[in-house]
């Protein structure tokens, strides 16, 4: 999720995220390396229909335009989950993009 946050920040494309490096994508990536993206507020999901035992969701404010939503979907015990990750741009009140992948840790 990184590289589209960077890239939707300075409007530019996720493959020149990786071919260039300037002043304002440094501050960006040095903001995002220090944020607790797992420190948001965490929240049961009753709404999900899934078979695995109390999904949850975690919400993260990036900045003012952003949100990060995490869905816990599936628990192995202690050792694992996985589930889905958004990330929604707002413009003017409104969302503007929305970016999803899945995710396992």
């Amino acid at each position: 999720m990184a590289p589209e946050y960077v890239a939707y920040k300075l409007n530019i494309t996720v493959d020149s995220v990786f071919n260039s490096s300037s002043e304002e994508e440094n501050k960006l990536w040095k903001m995002m390396e220090n944020k607790a993206y797992m420190s948001g507020k965490s929240l049961e999901l009753n709404c999900v229909n899934t078979k695995s035992r109390k999904p949850n969701v975690i919400l993260s404010k990036m900045d003012k335009e952003s949100l990060l939503i995490q869905v816990t979907t599936k628990r192995v015990g202690k050792q694992g989950a996985s589930g889905r990750i958004y990330l929604f741009f707002f413009k003017d009140g409104e969302i503007d993009k929305v970016v999803s992948e899945s995710w396992i840790n």
